[in-house]
């Protein structure tokens, strides 16, 4: 996971058709996401790189980003155990954790 992402975090955007659905866990421990994003997902909700988004970096255990909530910048923290499923579809990668 982390190698796909770091793709990102280099070319700074997405390759032209693709995007990256990441399903996860809200409850998890490390995650930062809006607060109101946490009340309206209790348990899990999909983030979706494509078109609204930067300032990706990769870590160790988790990566951050810049995504934009209701026309907001927001920083989020995405632990990679808070991951549940991980989705490209234009390369036809679809996984379950």
């Amino acid at each position: 996971m982390p190698v796909l992402i770091k793709k990102i975090e280099k070319w700074g955007c997405m390759p032209n058709g693709h995007s990256f659905l990441f399903v996860i866990d809200t409850q998890h421990p490390g995650l930062l996401i809006p607060q109101d994003m946490r009340l309206l997902y209790p348990d899990e909700m999909s983030l979706i790189l494509e078109y609204q988004f930067d300032r990706v970096r990769v870590g160790k255990t988790s990566f951050t980003a810049q995504l934009w909530f209701d026309g907001e910048a927001k920083r989020v923290i995405v632990p990679y155990e808070s991951i549940s499923r991980f989705v490209d579809e234009p390369a036809e990668i679809d996984i379950a954790f």
